[in-house]
């Protein structure tokens, strides 16, 4: 297992679920499995067998899945369907596209659809996510529905005041959380100050704890442990519990020999549906009177915009500042702009959300699309385009048209054939209302120049000689971000390097620019197959307090792959690069207002979770720094791949950072000769 860290409740303090705080002092254990996604496998349990609910036996051979319960010690449970148990019949049919009749918990989840207890994780199609770790924040729904059946909203008027700091009213999960805790199921994760830790992932002893309560009553309390498992000391805070889930028939076993229950396991939403199930009595489970709202209306969503493709450095998603989300595609071998933007203020849950749409012809095909904004009536549109030249097109958000454009530079580098990824420009507008750009230049240069903007017509004159950034003329990919005191940084992938690098200058918020910083310690991955390190970024981002956050993906390793993330920072002067657990290609950094930082990106085999390249992955950071194993956010439709990188919303500082409580971003579904873009949104 590897060892990933998160600050919980101080030494020595007990919280309500009787465990010691030095358990969690900074040594939460994430498993690292290979196996099946959900993570921690039931092989037999009574007389079912996965093999027979679609787990391929080749999987069972993980140690994770190996025996994972012993039919000696597994006391009864009501029996399921599908095996030589009696109970609800699977449906030819499944209520969930990402649920098939044989999938191994497909009678659970469904029974708790229909009793009332789930909605889903996304429309369209309508998806239940049964491989994605469930967090903190969706385990209170769970529990509190298994204690008051299938109510829609938290069974008690939320607080005016927050208890847990993490925790603040606007959070779609606030009252569900706050309702976990005045029914004495939970005290949090952290005391000074109180934190609940709503994004992180629930283990497999915190779900023994609380779907035990669920069972048997919130003042239940488990009978001292006996020792059975080979992996749970005696002396552990979860120790008796793990031992009563496991005896109830609540949560098997992950191992036979020796017996183990992998307690830092983190639990997928299927074995959160297999705990409920059981936690209420088994199948079958009766039918709600009264359907729950539509996943809408959860907090994450993702759908189907429309013909177009992004990258991971552009930022092509942006809020205007009347709060309506504008998207700017090109399409591959098109010479042409595409716009498409939401009719109304708020957050998009459908296609139809985006009911606008407009386009622009260019002089030749783009390579890659940027969108810049202050806050005023225009987005300035920024394309590199086949022929050499650097184009900028204002789009109107008055009138919903592109105005006239105008060519920044010419004889830039061009890239034919196969191109999508090949990055080239890189823009914010900063907090005096300039146009900072940074591109991929003549000669292989990465030059930055200033912009002024005229607000009322659209038009862009330039500020001052453009400088030239890096000094071997070996660059691409640049990547720039302003910081809330108005100095700017541009990182960009020098080829010249041995090995390659990721280099990066800062110019100060009195413009005076500072000398090549080295930012990443590893080999950087590039390549001119299919365009130019189409697969690398970097993704470059300014927290609110002027941190600089990068992240970059490895050159192939002693394994002979590519794609290993790095997680580099620059808090002062000095960049400190990580390497992370992760795999990805072209993954990119997002960050809300309260400094929550994100990593997006498809999945990859060497991934410990989210290990398929066609799915569309999301990974966090604890406030503790630790970062949660990728879990997975977009199934893509059948025929289909999400092997694409995604584009991230970022109005800027100048731009009022709209909407600064979601994430919000973009990316694309195969084939790549004719993509289709897809609207996302994390919490």
């Amino acid at each position: 297992m590897a060892v990933g860290e998160w600050d919980c409740l101080n030494d020595g303090e007990i919280d309500m679920i009787g465990r010691p705080a030095r358990a969690h002092r900074t040594g939460r254990r994430v498993a690292q499995l290979t196996g099946l996604a959900a993570g921690l496998g039931l092989v037999t349990f009574g007389s079912m067998r996965l093999a027979a609910r679609g787990v391929p036996l080749a999987d069972l051979s993980h140690p994770l899945l190996a025996g994972a319960a012993d039919r000696d010690r597994v006391r009864s449970v009501p029996p399921l369907a599908g095996s030589s148990f009696a109970g609800l019949a699977a449906t030819p049919t499944s209520i969930f596209a990402d649920v098939p009749p044989a999938h191994w918990a497909h009678d659970d989840i469904e029974a708790l659809y229909r009793a009332g207890y789930v909605a889903g994780c996304a429309t369209n199609p309508l998806l239940y996510c049964p491989d994605q770790t469930l967090d903190r924040a969706e385990s209170s729904v769970f529990v509190l529905r298994g204690t008051y059946g299938s109510i829609a909203s938290p069974p008690y008027p939320p607080p005016p005041t927050p208890t847990f700091a993490d925790v603040a009213s606007p959070f779609w999960g606030y009252g569900w959380i706050e309702g976990l805790y005045k029914d004495g199921f939970t005290a949090g994760c952290n005391t000074t100050p109180i934190l609940y830790c709503p994004l992180q992932g629930h283990t497999r002893a915190e779900a023994s704890v609380f779907f035990l309560r669920v069972r048997n009553g919130v003042s239940f309390t488990p009978p001292p442990p006996s020792g059975i498992f080979a992996d749970v000391a005696r002396g552990a805070w979860y120790a008796g519990w793990v031992e009563a889930a496991y005896n109830q028939g609540l949560l098997p076993a992950c191992r036979t020999v020796p017996l183990e229950f992998c307690p830092d396991g983190l639990l997928s939403r299927a074995w959160a549906a297999y705990m409920m199930v059981r936690a209420k009595g088994g199948l079958p489970l009766p039918t709600a009177t009264s359907p729950l709202p539509s996943p809408t209306s959860l907090p994450s969503a993702y759908f189907a915009v429309g013909s177009g493709s992004v990258d991971v450095i552009p930022r092509q998603l942006l809020r205007t500042s009347d709060d309506r989300a504008v998207l700017f595609v090109g399409r591959p071998y098109a010479s042409s702009l595409w716009a498409y933007w939401t009719a109304s203020p708020g957050l998009p849950n459908t296609t139809d959300d985006f009911g606008g749409q407009a386009s622009t012809s260019t002089s030749d095909e783009p390579i890659s699309v940027e969108a810049a904004y202050g806050g005023g009536r225009f987005v300035f549109v920024l394309a590199n385009l086949q022929n050499g030249e650097l184009v900028a097109y204002p789009f109107d958000t008055q009138t919903g048209a592109f105005a006239s454009s105008s060519i920044l530079a010419s004889g830039n580098p061009a890239v034919r054939g196969d191109y999508i990824g090949s990055s080239g420009v890189s823009a914010m507008v900063d907090q005096a209302g300039v146009l900072q750009v940074a591109t991929w230049a003549a000669g292989n240069q990465i030059v930055h120049q200033a912009f002024s903007i005229d607000s009322d017509t659209g038009t862009i004159s330039a500020v001052g000689p453009s400088t030239r950034l890096d000094s071997i003329g070996s660059g691409n990919h640049p990547a720039l971000a302003v910081a809330p005191d108005n100095s700017l940084t541009v990182a960009w992938v020098s080829e010249g390097e041995t090995p390659v690098r990721i280099l990066a200058r800062t110019r100060s918020s009195t413009g005076a620019w500072g000398g090549p910083e080295t930012v990443s310690t590893a080999p950087v991955w590039h390549s001119s197959s299919a365009g130019v390190n189409i697969d690398q970024g970097p993704s470059l981002l300014i927290g609110p307090d002027g941190t600089r956050y990068l992240a970059y993906i490895e050159d192939y390793d002693s394994g002979e792959d590519y794609g290993r993330v790095h997680f580099v920072t620059r808090a002062g002067t000095t960049w400190a690069d990580t390497t992370l657990p992760i795999w990805s290609h072209d993954p990119a950094l997002a960050i809300n207002a309260d400094g929550d930082l994100f990593l997006l990106g498809h999945g990859h085999p060497a991934n410990a979770t989210c290990r398929r390249m066609d799915d569309m992955c999301t990974a966090s950071r604890s406030r503790s720094g630790t970062w949660s194993n990728p879990a997975v956010f977009a199934a893509a439709p059948l025929g289909s791949s999400f092997d694409s990188s995604p584009s991230v919303k970022w109005s800027g500082f100048a731009g009022g950072f709209v909407r600064p409580e979601t994430v919000e971003f973009a990316f694309f579904s195969t084939p790549y000769n004719s993509p289709t873009v897809y609207y996302g949104r994390l919490p």
